[in-house]
């Protein structure tokens, strides 16, 4: 999807493509964990979660350096197309992957399909539960408010303080990475 923006015509084409993004990229991070548990042993497990979540930041920041530069000397659809390529690559990488049964490496085969699933009271008592939607509440407006840092930081810089597009955005891909791996 991320490729694929770059072949966007307009405003509404480019929207529904990042609306892909944003609904595999939820997807991905929420699955993602899981799915590596059934895949490394609890020996290895945590270097390969720690690899998944450092990924994360540092792939937002190669693509706010090399947006940077597509901003600065060339076509913008062009950043999507070079920064989604090496995406496609691993995605079908994926597809020589065999799907592992939950608790596999661990020596507990679970039956997914054959656990309970929640009741209503059970849900309903989950959306009363204060600490709940605190936690829930606040990773929300903590997302919106970086989301809305990453889209506009690079800008700010540029038209605040008149730093070149693509210095801005290598600065703050940077300072991203940086965060990030802290």
């Amino acid at each position: 999807a991320t490729a694929g923006s770059g072949l966007a015509s307009g405003y509404a084409q480019l929207f529904a493509i990042r609306v892909f993004v944003g609904v595999g990229e939820a997807c991905f991070v929420t699955m993602g964990p899981s799915w590596i548990s059934d895949l490394f042993a609890a020996t290895k497990r945590n270097t390969a979660l720690t690899l998944f979540y450092v990924a994360v930041p540092c792939g937002s920041a190669i693509g706010f350096i090399i947006g940077g530069q597509f901003a600065e000397h060339g076509d913008w659809r062009h950043a999507f197309i070079y920064a989604g390529l090496p995406g496609v690559a691993l995605a079908l990488s994926l597809l020589f992957l065999r799907e592992p049964r939950r608790g596999e490496v661990d020596g507990v085969q679970k039956e997914v399909l054959g656990q309970p699933k929640a009741t209503i009271g059970e849900v309903c008592g989950l959306m009363l539960n204060c600490r709940y939607n605190l936690l829930i509440w606040g990773y929300t407006a903590q997302t919106f408010a970086l989301g809305a840092f990453a889209t506009w930081g690079p800008t700010f810089l540029y038209r605040v303080h008149g730093l070149d597009q693509d210095y801005a955005s290598s600065i703050f891909g940077k300072m991203l990475a940086a965060t990030g791996l802290v």
